[in-house]
């Protein structure tokens, strides 16, 4: 007996974890790859390649579908529709052409199918309504299949729920029911080598809606806010012909009471949907806004009256230039947050002056403003609260308050194709539009000069507005209001 066989050697091997299986998944599809490939680089498949993409871009269409009959054909077109943008432009999937890839075969060949399934999660909802016909294709392709590495054996299990629209919200949905992170499912799914495909990312947009959910508004510097804000994630596919950009904003809005919302989660909206204040026929309007309930865009409506009147805070502040300036200022800013506050503002619209508008451009980004218009041939700017029954116009420097019980048609405030006033528009013709149309009660115009918040409070209870007074006052004005005109 050796030395050797004599010695009693002990050894502490730990355990196989999954990462230690790595390697030879990154072998096995290098190996795949180069399988996927073969014959793909002879001459004859170049020529087979190009003479079908020729058809194709002079409209030979029918004869193109005609000449698929082996394996090879049925292979250049899948490597076509993978590789050539202008041929699956000029010869998109259809059900006929799926099924003409089988030939006078029961199924399409292996090499032709590996290349479909990486056209449908690379692309997904990208193609359109072809998404629709390949996933079905795949299904019953799929279905004829026995599988030959656990990979695809767990896509052929799952292929009733992954080859569909919904598809992605699926794989969120089972990876949260096994308590796995997505990406550790996706790699169990055998999906991995698909991750920078559109499925993949539409699955990611859905697992941020998922934490979304969990997203505490005082969490300013979340990143998920940010990938929320890119537009392939809140253009991506929901469900029922909603986007995740619809559902992100519904979540958002569920999360919130009344118009205290934070300015990151203001500035998403803004973003993905833009302000629901304009006219009703633009692109945005009818892509994002038409499609959510009216108390969605009511909510949204209040937030971005909050918006609005900080908006033109700013403006009046920069207006300011002297001490009597700030002081009317102040008294203006504590009204309209007082109300603002009581959520007895409903609904609002800004008029900028154009020094105003230049300011705004320099220190916000587009996506951070909301709609507003412009005040032409002024530098003072304005804005219209919907206290409900009562409608109120507040501006900058020497304008007048005015209070009214309704809102003239003819002032066309409220007309969101409207996007230039004058002065004038909010003087004479406010007043005679409102004369025309109301009669001569009910329109109060107030300079800010003395006591003016007295006049102003009397006319909101005159006309049923309840509010604590305490909150539209400054402390100082308040101890006055009720040592000269009581509680």
């Amino acid at each position: 007996m050796s030395k050797l066989a004599r010695l009693n050697l002990m050894f502490d091997l730990p355990e196989w974890c999954e990462q230690d299986f790595s390697g030879f998944r990154k072998s096995a599809a290098g190996l795949k790859v180069i399988g996927q490939s073969a014959g793909m680089s002879s001459d004859k498949f170049r020529e087979i390649c190009q003479h079908f993409y020729t058809l194709a871009s002079t409209g030979g269409q029918a004869t193109l579908l005609k000449m698929v009959r082996t394996n090879s054909d049925a292979r250049a077109i899948v490597h076509l529709w993978l590789h050539n943008t202008k041929f699956l432009s000029a010869f998109p999937v259809t059900e006929a052409r799926l099924d003409q890839l089988k030939g006078e075969r029961d199924k399409v060949s292996q090499m032709a199918l590996i290349g479909l399934l990486e056209l449908y999660f690379r692309e997904f909802d990208h193609l359109g309504e072809a998404s629709s016909h390949l996933g079905q294709y795949l299904i019953n392709e799929l279905s004829r299949r026995e599988a030959k590495s656990d990979g695809l054996r767990h896509i052929i299990d799952a292929r009733e729920k992954l080859f569909t629209l919904n598809g992605p919200l699926w794989l969120v949905q089972a990876a949260k029911t096994q308590s796995s992170e997505l990406s550790s499912f996706v790699e169990l799914m055998g999906l991995s080598e698909y991750s920078g495909g559109r499925f993949i990312k539409v699955a990611n947009s859905h697992y941020y809606l998922s934490q979304l959910k969990d997203l505490s508004p005082e969490e300013t510097s979340n990143p998920l806010i940010e990938e929320l804000a890119k537009k392939d994630v809140y253009e991506a596919p929901f469900e029922n012909g909603l986007l995740i950009g619809h559902e992100v904003i519904k979540i958002l809005v569920d999360k919130v009471e009344g118009t205290n919302v934070p300015e990151h989660w203001q500035r998403l909206v803004l973003a993905i949907a833009g302000d629901p204040r304009t006219a009703s026929s633009s692109p945005k309007y009818q892509r994002w806004w038409v499609l959510l309930d009216e108390n969605i865009r009511r909510a949204v409506r209040g937030w971005l009256s909050r918006l609005d009147l900080k908006l033109f805070l700013e403006a009046l502040d920069q207006s300011a230039k002297t001490s009597e300036d700030t002081r009317k200022f102040m008294d203006r800013k504590v009204l309209m947050e007082g109300l603002l506050n009581q959520n007895l503002v409903m609904d609002s619209r800004l008029f900028l002056s154009r020094h105003a508008d230049e300011y705004m451009r320099e220190v916000y980004s587009n996506n951070e403003l909301p709609e507003y218009a412009l005040s032409m041939g002024s530098s003072m700017s304005m804005i219209y609260l919907c206290l409900g029954d009562i409608h109120i116009i507040e501006g900058s420097k020497d304008a007048a308050l005015i209070l009214m019980k309704g809102l003239p048609t003819k002032s066309g405030l409220m007309d969101f194709s409207k996007k230039y006033f004058t002065s004038g528009d909010f003087r004479t013709k406010l007043q005679s539009n409102y004369y025309s149309e109301f009669g001569r009660v009910g329109f109060l115009r107030k300079t800010h000069q003395g006591f003016w918040q007295r006049d102003a409070l009397d006319y909101f209870e005159e006309h049923g507005l309840k509010l604590d007074k305490s909150q539209v006052l400054s402390a100082s004005n308040y101890k006055e209001y009720k040592r000269r005109f009581g509680v």
